[in-house]
């Protein structure tokens, strides 16, 4: 019986564990976000830096992800609302997709035809779909999730709804 007790025991803490470790985000509210390199959909280079200066919304999804698919829409909406528009203390608004795929060949094709259509697509294929070095530095534990960034590169809200976005868009908005 104690043998059996230990064995639980031990799985139990090693579960909590593991919880903990992977359940923290290693991003907080204004704190500098992890720098995001890849290779885009044209084969350039792509450093998350380069967009200092924009609010970013960075989204890890997946195109195997039903609930990741279904908010696909929110963010094209978001998208074609202020991609154009001028705000007080940024220069413009950009998407950054970040894919966590097993293989990379559905994901093209999701992102023609959900419209996704912005530049900046990161694809990161791994056998353990959270186990991508990308989902890891940004403490992802399930898609879909959001990181809105303000433009000097630190993060303001984790996982914020699409109408707080929008909100706090609208607000920094020029007249």
């Amino acid at each position: 019986m104690s043998k059996i007790f230990n064995i639980i025991f031990f799985i139990s803490v090693l579960g909590y564990l593991g919880y903990t470790l992977y359940s923290k985000t290693r991003t907080t509210n204004g704190s500098k976000v992890a720098e995001i390199e890849g290779v885009l959909p044209d084969n350039s280079a792509f450093k998350l830096s380069q967009l200092e200066g924009n609010f970013v919304l960075i989204d890890f999804w997946g195109s195997w992800c039903p609930p990741c698919r279904r908010d696909n829409p929110k963010l094209v909406a978001l998208y074609d609302k202020y991609e154009k528009k001028l705000f007080n203390e940024a220069s413009g608004f950009e998407i950054v997709n970040v894919a966590i795929e097993k293989n990379d060949k559905r994901v093209h094709s999701a992102i023609k035809k959900d419209g996704l259509r912005w530049p900046y697509h990161i694809i990161q294929t791994s056998k353990l779909v959270l186990s991508s070095p990308l989902a890891l530095s940004y403490g992802v534990t399930d898609l879909p999730t959001m990181f809105f960034v303000a433009p000097d590169g630190t993060l303001i809200g984790r996982n914020m709804s699409f109408a707080e976005i929008d909100a706090y868009l609208a607000e920094r908005l020029k007249t």
